[in-house]
């Protein structure tokens, strides 16, 4: 992007590193620091609740201080707890079955899917038992290459739970379905 890149935090969220806060150095041109895929560490400078969207600055000199790590975690964590609050409310608000529902799903929960729509962007559209009346949608990103169509039964792990618009993202990504295996050492 001209104007910057955007960097993606697990769960569907999304931050933006202006071009100004990018690199200590001038940036004439976004592809000359970065590329797609790339790792990056950055220090989230503003949270946009509305949008879900982060600021970030990807300057070494912002990113490499003690203060920006704890800074840094500090906004994240305030971010979580609100979330949290907006469920807790929304949980004792309302009796429906949606908000009930959208209360029960996790970031990282495993569920059953029936693919509905595919969208002409190459994302996809599920229901399911466990989320009846709300929106599960997939990325063509996080479809995981796999070739869908209409019917087909799927096995997907929540990403993100937006629980003001009543959307679930979820993803089809082999290593996001595959459980870690967990390496011992015996001496």
């Amino acid at each position: 992007m001209p104007y910057g890149v955007f960097v993606e935090f697990p769960y569907g969220l999304t931050g933006l590193a202006p071009k100004s806060a990018m690199s200590d150095k001038f940036v004439t041109d976004t592809k000359d620091h970065f590329v797609i895929g790339q790792t990056v560490t950055a220090k989230v400078t503003s949270i946009d609740e509305e949008k879900q969207r982060f600021l970030l600055s990807l300057k070494i000199s912002d990113c490499s201080s003690e203060d920006s790590v704890s800074e840094s975690f500090s906004l994240l964590s305030q971010y979580f707890k609100e979330l949290q609050e907006i469920k807790s409310i929304m949980n004792k608000r309302d009796d429906s079955s949606i908000a009930q529902k959208l209360c029960e799903l996790k970031p990282g929960q495993r569920v059953q899917l029936v693919v509905q729509e595919i969208k002409s962007d190459g994302s996809a559209l599920f229901s399911g038992i466990c989320a009846s009346g709300l929106t599960v949608e997939a990325t063509h990103r996080h479809l995981g290459g796999k070739k869908i169509v209409m019917g087909d039964q799927a096995t997907a792990v929540i990403l993100h739970v937006d629980y003001l618009k009543s959307k679930v993202y979820v993803s089809l990504q082999e290593e996001l379905l595959s459980p870690k295996q967990k390496m011992v050492w015996l001496n």
